[in-house]
């Protein structure tokens, strides 16, 4: 007769219910999804925290360990998620001045080639007597 799998404990004493079991008694481990075959009442996935070889204070120091790698991979897609909304709102911002340098140059009649200067954000309106010598080049 098949004794059914209720929950897995750990070494720790903690247990996860079992969610998925099989018609042979087989059941799936809630900590790791190994399958544990029946009549076994252990998961022996060595990485799993359900494994019965790991001792109490090896498990607690990989679990804070895991923990503490988590929060660090959060801290660090955070970070480049803020690093990436920071550089989105700076190029439009820069975007913004490109547009609004383009239409003070239209409005004074000066040369768009010859607007943007070397350099952050620097201009020049020119407004040439002949032709535009960049547009020469060209």
């Amino acid at each position: 007769m098949l004794v059914p799998i209720h929950a897995i404990s750990t070494v720790l004493g903690d247990s996860k219910h079992v969610t998925r079991s099989y018609p042979d008694g087989s059941v799936d481990c809630p900590y790791c999804s190994n399958a544990i075959h029946y009549p076994a009442f252990q998961c022996r996935n060595p990485y799993c925290d359900a494994n019965p070889q790991w001792k109490p204070d090896a498990l607690r120091e990989h679990r804070e360990k895991r923990d503490a790698d988590k929060a660090q991979r959060d801290y660090d897609n955070e970070s480049r998620r803020q690093g990436a909304e920071f550089a989105r709102a700076c190029i439009a911002e820069h975007v913004a001045w490109e547009s609004a340098q383009i239409d003070e140059a239209n409005r004074r009649g000066a040369c768009v080639l010859c607007l943007f200067q070397p350099g952050w954000e620097r201009v020049r309106f020119v407004v040439h007597r002949a032709g535009c010598p960049k547009r020469r080049r060209a």
